[in-house]
């Protein structure tokens, strides 16, 4: 599991105008899928402490972890003495998405 606050935020700057939103804050718990595939070797001391070492490929999903936000920008508009009068954006839509990574990975767990 992985919980996550997401708050995006973009902006324009055309001086002397500087126009910036923010996509609306949300608070989540993304579910997460881990598989492995690899090597285990573990050695217990005679202080009953145990390290273990583990090395393969794993690959991990996790499912509607962030955001993306799609944003529509107005050019400018520019009188004739060049002076920007004014320059908008908004928010067109917001997509949530998957997040994944897959590769060989190494760990070394030291238990007391």
């Amino acid at each position: 599991m992985l919980a996550s606050s997401v708050d995006g935020s973009s902006g324009l700057a055309f001086p002397p105008l500087n126009e910036e939103f923010k996509s609306p804050s949300q608070e989540r718990v993304s579910s997460a899928f881990t598989g492995k595939l690899g090597l285990d070797y573990r050695h217990t001391f005679s202080n009953e402490s145990m390290i273990a070492i583990e090395g393969g490929y794993q690959a991990t999903r996790y499912s509607y972890a962030f955001d993306i936000v799609e944003a529509d920008a107005v050019i400018p508009v520019v009188n004739q003495s060049g002076t920007v009068v004014g320059a908008t954006q908004q928010i067109q839509d917001i997509h949530t998405d998957n997040f994944s990574f897959m590769g060989p990975y190494l760990s070394l767990t030291y238990y007391i």
